[in-house]
């Protein structure tokens, strides 16, 4: 883990020193895009399951197997 911390560091660094580079309204506008497409993102994901909850009529209730007790795993112990 540590010589992952170390390999990223410099980059890091670098990405950050970028980002202080940038001018204010700049930086502004690329947290401003970011979220734009995050909330973009979030919308349409909620509109499927939306979607797809909306399609199915009826819920099916089924009992709850065990794969276990089902010999799916034998002979892994």
């Amino acid at each position: 883990m540590r010589k992952l911390q170390l390999s990223l560091e410099p980059w890091l660094d670098r990405m950050d020193s970028h980002w202080k580079q940038l001018p204010q309204v700049q930086r502004k506008r690329v947290v401003l895009y970011s979220f734009a497409g995050y909330l973009v993102i979030t919308l349409a994901v909620l509109v499927q399951v939306i979607v797809q909850v909306g399609q199915q009529r009826e819920m099916p209730i089924k009992h709850i197997t065990n794969p276990l007790a089902n010999g799916i795993d034998k002979g892994t112990k």
